[in-house]
């Protein structure tokens, strides 16, 4: 049998995350004589990549154009957060030091935020130190939904997908997940609603931990 472990998405499952960065997307935008509605940014922002939400935002932009912005937007989301820090997802903290420390089980990050936010939201939250390993979306031959980022969390943590369990929120991180060989996905209901998380392919649904 193989080793087992634990994995958690991060922005919507470890912490709720949505609203501060609606507010770095609603500053980042007026910076720029823009105002940005709860339904823009559920329409053109919500669950898509920077690459995607820059052309929708501003219009036609070369790649780096569109990526200088998504920095900036990033850098005024992280002094968000470490100025006013990040509401965690309740008993997410307390769980994911229980399964390492109680448990002994392996413990890992799979995020498609990128390396800087999430340093800054694991030290927000106070688990800087708690994942034997941080896999970064983007630093992966493919993001989610591929399954790369959970089979390199697995290769680096030594643990066998078959036998670990998953935690995640979005559609694309469960699809991520299970295509990987993940065979219980717990879905975190933070955006989602019981009913979307078990049709994308959750096992169980929970609001907090």
């Amino acid at each position: 049998d193989g080793r087992a472990g634990v994995l958690f998405d991060m922005d919507g499952t470890l912490c709720l995350s949505d609203l501060t960065h609606f507010v770095a997307f609603q500053q980042f935008c007026a910076a720029r004589g823009m105002t940005l509605t709860q339904d823009d940014y559920d329409t053109k922002v919500h669950g898509k990549h920077n690459s995607e939400i820059m052309p929708l935002l501003f219009g036609e932009l070369t790649a780096e154009e569109s990526q200088r912005l998504a920095d900036e937007k990033e850098a005024t989301y992280r002094a968000l957060v470490s100025s006013e820090g990040v509401v965690a997802v309740p008993g997410a903290v307390e769980f994911v030091n229980f399964c390492r420390t109680e448990l002994g089980l392996p413990v890992g990050c799979v995020t498609n935020a990128p390396r800087a936010n999430a340093e800054v939201v694991l030290q927000a939250l106070g688990l800087s130190e708690a994942f034997g390993v941080v896999i970064i979306g983007d630093e992966c031959a493919r993001p989610k939904p591929a399954p790369e980022p959970y089979t390199a969390a697995a290769e680096a943590l030594g643990i066998d997908l078959a036998h670990t369990i998953v935690f995640e929120d979005s559609r694309s991180g469960v699809r991520s997940a299970l295509d990987a060989g993940v065979r219980l996905v717990v879905g975190i209901e933070s955006s989602l609603t019981t009913e979307q998380l078990t049709e994308a392919g959750c096992g169980a649904t929970t609001a907090e931990f």
